[in-house]
This record gives C-alpha cells, structure tokens and sequence, in this order.
C-alpha cells in the first residue's frame, strides 16, 4: 500500500494540487447549501471567510466560481484542508474521491444517531 500523509505532511507544492482538487468539491456542496460536515469538522472563522467571498462573487458556474474563491481564499482553504481526515499520496491526489470521503462521514453521522 503507498504511503499515505495528512494534508500538514504534504510539502507546499502537493498541498497545492490538493487544494486545486478540493476547492471544486467545496464550491459544489456550498451551491447545494450542504456544508454541515464540512463546516462541523472545519474551522468555522474558515468555512465563512471561503463562504462569503462565494456568496458575494456567485456567477454560476462551479469553474468560475471555484476560480474566484482560490484567489481569493487559498490560505482559507488549506486550513479547512488541515482539518478534515482526508489522507493523500506525496504529490498532493486524495486517496479516496471527496464524494466517497463526503459518503462515508454521512454514514457515520447515521449510524451515531
């Protein structure tokens, strides 16, 4: 099995691509307005700032949208990042998809009820 590093383990250019490939997930599940996962396990000063800017600069479409917010919120993004329990390999790829990461977190909130 390839060795697998929390997104603080990844070095600045892997923390890169796993952002780039987080902030698309994200801007979707704010478009459905279903962030309670995210936004229960992230920073909530975090999960606002990248709200807001989506919220004010809304055109959309995700790319668009996306493309807004990364400029806009990077560093925000990182910190939801750091604390979310996504594993990923050393060039920054997730281990899992976000949809099946997203999937399994609604299961166990299920199974806690």
């Amino acid at each position: 099995m390839p060795e697998q590093y929390q997104f603080n383990q990844l070095n600045d250019e892997a923390q890169t691509v796993a952002v780039m490939e987080f902030a698309p997930f994200y801007v979707a599940h704010f478009k459905h307005d279903d962030l309670e996962i995210i936004a229960a396990l992230a920073d909530d000063s975090l999960v606002a700032e990248i709200n807001h800017v989506l919220g004010e600069n809304r055109q959309g479409t995700i790319e668009h949208d996306t493309a807004v917010s990364l400029r806009m919120t990077v560093a925000a993004y990182r910190g939801v990042l750091a604390a979310l329990d996504m594993t990923y390999d050393q060039r920054g790829h997730t281990t899992t998809t976000w949809q099946q990461w997203y999937a399994d977190k609604h299961a166990s909130l299920i199974k806690e009820n």
